[in-house]
């Protein structure tokens, strides 16, 4: 039992636990939805596990675009502070500078974020270190899960009655496809600007010599 705990507590540090969790399970619901509705013939056949590896991989890149497109389009907060409109997150788009504008919710939740690493390493606060990280580890990856899985079973329960009363042929699913792809654009240009943000506050906060 010890030995099964060590390897959980690995596969949770080393973020791919909470991955399987957080992205490949939503990812798998919405691809096994539309490979049974467009492609059901597929589970028919035994496949070696090599192909396994590079399907994992479209899970988690299907459940990471359920996250962009939740994120882009409000239905899910990353942050309490992530109430920026609509036309505020699309223009990221345009590479809008966030590092210079003090209005976008990320900086601000960069220095809270700051501010607590900086309270849980002080010397006084040794004891509390170790519970307050698992616990604001736990409440990411559950808010995570919850949100991610939500959203994926919402589009898949949308997607459905769309494809039987509409259209039900394979050129249907360009409905979910070009939505997510974009989602997956968006996603891309707000990490670039996010990581952008982070090296420019680094560099300010950074001594001079």
């Amino acid at each position: 039992m010890g030995d099964f705990g060590n390897a959980i507590k690995y596969l949770y540090s080393q973020f791919i636990l909470r991955d399987v969790l957080s992205f490949i399970t939503p990812g798998a619901i919405i691809v096994f939805t539309m490979l049974f509705l467009f492609y059901r013939e597929i589970f028919d056949y035994s496949f070696h596990w090599l192909l396994y590896i590079p399907l994992f991989g479209v899970f988690y890149m299907v459940g990471f675009a359920v996250q962009c497109f939740g994120e882009l389009t409000g239905l899910i907060r990353t942050h309490r502070l992530a109430e920026s409109n609509f036309g505020q997150r699309l223009s990221v788009l345009l590479k809008r500078n966030w590092a210079n504008d003090q209005r976008i919710w990320w900086i601000q939740a960069h220095r809270e974020r700051v501010a607590y690493n900086e309270y849980v390493n002080e010397e006084e606060h040794r004891g509390e270190r170790a519970w307050a990280r698992s616990q604001d580890e736990r409440m990411v990856v559950l808010k995570q899960i919850c949100a991610n899985n939500f959203l994926a079973v919402v589009i898949v329960g949308i997607f459905i009655p769309i494809n039987q009363c509409c259209c039900a042929s394979s050129w249907c699913l360009l409905i979910l496809v070009v939505p997510l792809l974009a989602a997956l654009f968006w996603g891309y240009c707000v990490h670039e600007l996010r990581l952008d943000t982070i090296d420019r506050l680094i560099r300010h906060l950074r001594p001079r010599r």
